[in-house]
């Protein structure tokens, strides 16, 4: 089987995504722990906001969403409803999300 290739249901090492290439499974990794990082960032700011306390900073939520944790930044964006105003967030997120998911896939094929 080729590196960068998806098992079907029918293989009996399971349907997952197969890379043999070293060091890919461990940056998806990373990248996945970036975006459970950056979303939890997302919620607390969410939770300061509605307690009127002292909130994560804007430049620091987009630090985060370059870094690698738009996608799900987006989704708990639409979830919880924050930042669904700010039009730095509106125009920054679904870019850097898109622009994302297009660099993972390149790069895991």
């Amino acid at each position: 089987m080729q590196w960068g290739s998806f098992r079907t249901l029918n293989d009996p090492e399971g349907p997952f995504f197969h890379a043999e290439e070293p060091g890919k499974m461990e940056l998806l990794y990373i990248w996945c722990a970036i975006n459970a990082a950056g979303s939890f960032i997302f919620y607390i700011d969410k939770q300061k906001a509605v307690k009127r306390k002292r909130r994560v900073s804007e430049k620091s939520l987009l630090t985060w969403a370059f870094l690698g944790a738009a996608p799900s930044m987006l989704v708990v964006s639409r979830l919880i409803r924050h930042k669904t105003r700010v039009l730095k967030f509106r125009i920054a997120l679904p870019l850097m999300a898109g622009l994302q998911a297009v660099g993972i896939i390149y790069w895991m094929y």
